[in-house]
């Protein structure tokens, strides 16, 4: 049997490689976790406008698992502003040890404001002070058609952006 030099030292190289970036990998996974670890939670948020007023309160879920959920106070609707809205229901990731990344779904139901149901798309930007159980992020909301893809659509510019801050839910 012939053995190709080139073709194992090759082979050998991409082991090596892989050998070093298993390290690499293992510790990335544990910063994930030591993130999910710190920011799973539910939390209570005061959500403000850009302004700084406040806007509503709302619980916010980080599953461990990358699920999120959000109740509002304010999914009743707000007349002559907006109709009644769904929770909404997405998914995070961190991006360092203590800040995450989030979009969620929810949908318009036909009322007063409008006729027509619809669908937004709200994207967060957050850090959790692990120590002090708290939270704190900016919210950008948009809105589409029931017949949109929220994720194919080029994004328009956001009809609502604000801020939110709060604490863990504590069990007791």
């Amino acid at each position: 049997m012939k053995i190709n030099k080139p073709s194992c030292l090759a082979l050998a190289g991409l082991l090596s490689a892989l050998t070093l970036l298993s390290p690499l990998k293992a510790a990335a996974a544990d910063k994930s976790k030591a993130c999910r670890s710190q920011v799973s939670g539910t939390y209570l948020v005061t959500m403000s406008n850009p302004d700084g007023s406040f806007a509503s309160r709302a619980v916010l879920t980080f599953s461990s698992d990358g699920n999120l959920t959000r109740t509002d106070s304010n999914q009743g609707g707000v007349s002559g502003a907006f109709n009644a809205f769904t929770t909404s229901l997405g998914s995070w990731q961190c991006d360092d040890r203590r800040t995450v990344h989030a979009t969620a779904i929810n949908f318009s139901l036909p009322g007063v404001s409008s006729a027509e149901g619809g669908m937004a798309r709200s994207d967060y930007q957050a850090s959790v002070n692990a120590r002090k159980q708290t939270i704190q992020g900016s919210i950008d909301v948009r809105f589409f058609n029931l017949t949109d893809d929220p994720y194919k659509t080029v994004l328009p510019a956001p009809a609502i952006s604000g801020t939110f801050e709060g604490s863990r839910v504590p069990a007791r």
